[in-house]
């Protein structure tokens, strides 16, 4: 899967507001604005290694 493929599944789970995300450390640069807008919209990111 690439890297944008991962950022749309961020937005698409913060349209579903859902509870909580949990993503993958090594796409850190490319889900930067994404992760910033899950948490503006008061979604807990947890991001593992």
């Amino acid at each position: 899967m690439d890297n944008n493929a991962q950022a749309n599944f961020v937005y698409q789970a913060i349209n579903m507001k859902v509870h909580g995300i949990i993503i993958d450390h090594r796409l850190g640069k490319t889900l930067q604005k994404p992760v910033a807008d899950a948490i503006e919209a008061g979604i807990p990111m947890m991001v593992f290694n």
